[in-house]
């Protein structure tokens, strides 16, 4: 079985969403997050990560009709090569997806590694 090429996102936007109180002048929300924006058979699937965790991804809006994750094979091989965690927003919350195994394309790791030694020092 070959391992899934990794979907590159069609946007990726660097948010933030906060509310002052208008009375007290005070925050009572600070929110700053990257939204990916995947397309997915005609449709859209979106992931958020917040900036202060570094540690997972969420994927928030995906199609109804899959149900199972394997169907987005190239959204989670992207994600994972950036996130140890890939969770899903479902009807009972968030549930993490499991991981499976990844190898990312010879292509691609060749590009990854060139990159980290071209930038540690000599």
């Amino acid at each position: 079985m070959n391992d899934p090429i990794e979907q590159l996102p069609s946007k990726v936007e660097h948010l933030v969403d906060t509310d002052l109180d208008p009375k007290t002048g005070e925050c009572s929300y600070f929110y700053n997050y990257l939204l990916y924006t995947f397309e997915h058979n005609g449709t859209q699937v979106t992931a958020r990560s917040y900036v202060g965790d570094a540690s997972k991804v969420s994927i928030l809006q995906c199609p109804n009709d899959i149900e199972d994750d394997s169907e987005l094979g190239g959204i989670l091989a992207y994600l994972r090569l950036r996130y140890p965690t890939v969770k899903r927003l479902g009807p009972s919350g968030y549930t993490r997806i499991l991981k499976v195994r990844f190898v990312p394309h010879s292509a691609h790791l060749r590009s990854i590694l060139s990159c980290r030694s071209a930038a540690s020092p000599l």
